[in-house]
């Protein structure tokens, strides 16, 4: 049996069974109501897994994806919940909203589809012409482990499903160009992402050429202290 082979993105479903964890919205909501007084911009926001939450805890929420099917999803699940959503499809590298918030988010390890060193300016860009002068903008994303790179030729289990299917992932270090490309196993499918790695202080730097100023680091969702055995880097950021 032939393999089908897609981006994520191209599959709704199979991208809500692998990115359905919860971890990150009880801080994200907390950040909301204290950065964002209420109205917030949330990048990247696929199929709404942290969009919706903010919405149910009444925060305005204007939520951008480039992917069609994506932002279709998101709507539907909003729907089904009764909430009022504000979608919009824009590519995170190039938007105009013609509006400013007080916090802007990119969660989820977001950043990581941005390959090339003008991506990331130009996201950046948009972000500060996007944020009010008092705003914040706060941006998570994996501390990468040497060793999880480098488990070439490997696969791993990564969930068990309700209907006792596993997804199983795999990934392939491209050291020259710092991309990893991950992919899925589920039946006959095959998601697949090409994701950069960014280390500790390149993002750093990336932020500071862009005119934002990091004003706190965390370790985790729980705001532990960022450190060299942080899985996560979490950053919360001002204008300069």
């Amino acid at each position: 049996m032939n393999m089908m082979e897609s981006n994520l993105y191209e599959s709704p479903a199979l991208y809500d069974s692998i990115i359905n964890f919860v971890d990150d919205v009880p801080f994200y909501i907390e950040v909301s109501k204290m950065y964002g007084k209420e109205d917030v911009l949330e990048l990247a926001c696929g199929t709404g897994r942290l969009t919706i939450p903010l919405l149910e805890k009444g925060v305005r929420v204007t939520a951008i994806d480039n992917s069609i099917l994506m932002l279709n999803e998101a709507k539907k699940k909003t729907s089904i919940k009764n909430l009022k959503s504000d979608y919009r499809l824009f590519d995170i590298r190039s938007f105009n909203l013609q509006k400013k918030f007080s916090l802007i988010i990119l969660a989820n390890n977001s950043i990581s589809h941005l390959v090339e060193f003008l991506d990331i300016k130009n996201c950046f860009s948009a972000v500060y012409d996007h944020l009010t002068s008092e705003g914040y903008f706060i941006i998570d994303l994996i501390n990468p482990s040497v060793d999880f790179l480098y488990r070439n030729k490997k696969s791993i289990h990564v969930k068990q499903l309700s209907n006792k299917q596993s997804i199983i992932e795999s990934n392939k270090y491209n050291r020259k160009r710092q991309i990893n490309q991950v992919k899925w196993k589920l039946n006959d499918k095959i998601g697949q992402l090409n994701m950069r790695i960014f280390f500790p202080m390149e993002i750093e730097n990336y932020l500071k050429f862009c005119g934002f100023k990091i004003i706190n680091k965390f370790g985790d969702f729980e705001k532990s202290k960022f450190n060299c055995n942080s899985n996560t880097l979490i950053l919360i950021c001002s204008k300069s």
